[in-house]
């Protein structure tokens, strides 16, 4: 899977999600050098992740410097930052951020042929 088609998979798991708002970047000549691929905001937490290349040379999964400065602008400011090359890795960023207000995955029922038979509840658990 190229950078393109985990970008897409990202984009349709993230439409799915009833708690967050997110946008792609284009990037361009008019644009800040290095702003992340994926701008998120989930809870009213922003998140910015930055998509990778998963099958390229190490250097091509490796922010450059542009990308890790805006990182890092964002980490500063109180963002939650991330580099990913999969799908699981923007999943796990987001559930992270759910998780700190007490919202987990509830297990997905499943009928005998393997199929979903209802949408994920996001249902805050109670603490014990």
């Amino acid at each position: 899977m190229n950078e393109h088609a985990l970008t897409e998979k990202a984009k349709k798991w993230l439409k799915d999600q009833p708690d967050l708002w997110y946008l792609k970047v284009h990037g361009g000549p008019r644009q800040r050098a290095g702003v992340p691929d994926l701008l998120l905001c989930v809870r009213g937490v922003f998140a910015a992740v930055e998509l990778k290349n998963p099958e390229g040379s190490p250097s091509e999964q490796v922010p450059s410097p542009a990308q890790m400065h805006q990182l890092r602008l964002i980490a500063n400011a109180g963002g939650r930052c991330r580099t990913a090359t999969s799908l699981e890795e923007v999943q796990g960023l987001v559930w992270a951020i759910r998780a700190e207000f007490g919202v987990f995955p509830e297990p997905e029922p499943v009928n005998t042929r393997g199929r979903k038979t209802e949408q994920l509840a996001l249902k805050p658990r109670r603490r014990r």
